[in-house]
């Protein structure tokens, strides 16, 4: 039985993840989620809850021993810190096959207002998870974010090896922890890989805040019949990438003898906000309303290569970005 941990495992992208992990037998998956993004209810729809999954309070770990369980879960569910003592004392005693870190505050609107909050949350809590990793032998899967490169409109298609000007704290504590990893590798063994997402988009996607992506907002603004809100003219590009495409390529990530340690992952394709917005008024037969505000400070253009992780990983992006839409109104019910 192969053993997974996955932090954040309740949210947009680890929610899906962990489904994907049990369509295979042979894997247990381990969720540790304090909620607090929480996108999905392991419950619901699962006639076999009672039977196949183990809830837990993050408190109680350190006394449970999966193989005294009766129920020999296929998924145990953790409640609380992602960085708790017994979260890190299971992974220092090299419990897991690999730990999936995608526990974080993902907001660049909430990082530049808390920043120091941002610094606990995404570099203390993530070096933690990264030292017991070191310790345990196990590999420790990194969701970083395309937020580390900042303002390279002059080198799109940006490739993995150019200098990294994050603009935010989001995308410094991103960075900050990308070069501990370095050191840890050195320092004590640490095997890592990076995932640098660029725009993440699909089913369960969280809107109606100004912390959450574009078209989580958009589409929420779609199901309550509001106006979606541009910043700027439109015009400003993104690189989406599918969520299922998302968690192809974190098991792709557990393949042996990487060549390389960080990857982009990316569609290789420009969208404008103005083209997303002309295909939701399609979807919506024309009916949806579109409200112009003043600029934010942002990144201009931002398009990824995604030459490594086909070569390294094997991995290409397999859902085009109107497939990857339909499903997302289709979640919606749109």
């Amino acid at each position: 039985m192969n053993d997974y941990l996955i932090t954040g495992g309740l949210g947009f992208i680890g929610s899906h993840l962990v489904q994907e992990l049990l369509k295979d037998a042979n894997n247990r998956v381990w969720i540790v989620d304090d909620g607090t993004n929480a996108a999905w209810n392991p419950r619901k729809g699962r006639i076999d809850y009672e039977v196949q999954v183990r809830d837990l309070l993050v408190q109680l770990m350190g006394g449970y021993e999966v193989v005294n369980d009766d129920r020999n879960p296929s998924l145990v569910c953790i409640s609380g810190d992602c960085a708790h003592s017994n979260v890190l004392d299971r992974i220092r005693a090299g419990h897991f096959h690999a730990v999936f870190h995608l526990a974080a505050d993902a907001s660049v609107a909430k990082s530049i207002e808390e920043p120091l909050t941002t610094l606990e949350r995404n570099v203390v809590k993530s070096l933690q998870i990264a030292k017991a990793c070191a310790e345990g032998n196990t590999r420790l899967i990194f969701s970083s974010s395309a937020a580390v490169y900042g303002h390279l409109d002059a080198a799109i298609p940006i490739q993995e090896s150019v200098a990294m000007f994050p603009t935010n704290p989001y995308g410094l504590s991103k960075m900050t922890c990308e070069n501990w990893f370095k050191a840890y590798k050195k320092l004590y063994g640490l095997d890592y890989v990076v995932l640098r997402y660029f725009n993440v988009y699909g089913p369960r996607q969280l809107g109606g805040s100004p912390y959450a992506g574009v078209i989580g907002n958009w589409i929420q603004a779609l199901w309550y019949k509001k106006p979606l809100v541009v910043y700027g003219d439109g015009t400003q590009t993104r690189d989406f990438i599918y969520v299922g495409d998302v968690v192809h390529a974190n098991i792709s990530a557990l393949r042996e003898d990487l060549r390389f340690r960080t990857f982009n992952i990316c569609s290789e394709k420009r969208h404008s906000l103005n083209d997303i917005i002309d295909a939701l008024r399609e979807a919506s037969a024309g009916t949806l309303q579109v409200k112009f505000e003043e600029a934010r400070k942002e990144v201009k253009d931002s398009i990824g290569s995604n030459t490594r992780a086909a070569v390294a990983l094997d991995w290409k992006p397999s859902v085009t970005f109107r497939e990857g839409l339909n499903n997302t109104l289709l979640w919606r019910g749109l």
